[in-house]
């Protein structure tokens, strides 16, 4: 992959990713030069809590929008937990760190309660 700006850091979305077998975990050997690209620029990867792309209207029928728009507040711990878990857990479990080991990642604004839950299941 050719890198042509400088980043310091890559924002990515928990959720699947777009491949040549649909949408997937991006674990899977498919997405090992990205990964690979990744570990070799340094660049870290943080995860970031957001709207799944499910999200998209509110349960009142009104589409998601900033509160100064006209939208409505939207209950993202609920709905966040999930999607971050499968994330990190798909980077971890596969084997993507163990494979890149330089791969550098960091949680943003992801809350932590899903994380003692998580690790609890034993």
């Amino acid at each position: 992959m050719a890198w042509t700006r400088a980043a310091e850091v890559a924002l990515i979305k928990p959720g699947a990713v777009g491949g040549l077998n649909g949408w997937r975990s991006p674990a899977p050997p498919e997405f090992a030069p990205f990964w690979h690209d990744v570990e070799s620029a340094g660049l870290p990867i943080v995860v970031h809590a957001s709207y799944p792309r499910w999200t998209t209207t509110l349960p009142s029928g009104k589409r998601r929008t900033s509160l100064l728009h006209g939208g409505e507040r939207f209950p993202l711990d609920g709905v966040r937990a999930p999607e971050v878990a499968n994330m990190i857990t798909s980077l971890i479990c596969p084997g993507t760190q163990t494979r890149f080991a330089g791969l550098r990642n960091a949680g943003m604004e992801n809350g932590s309660g899903w994380l003692i839950r998580m690790c609890s299941k034993g």
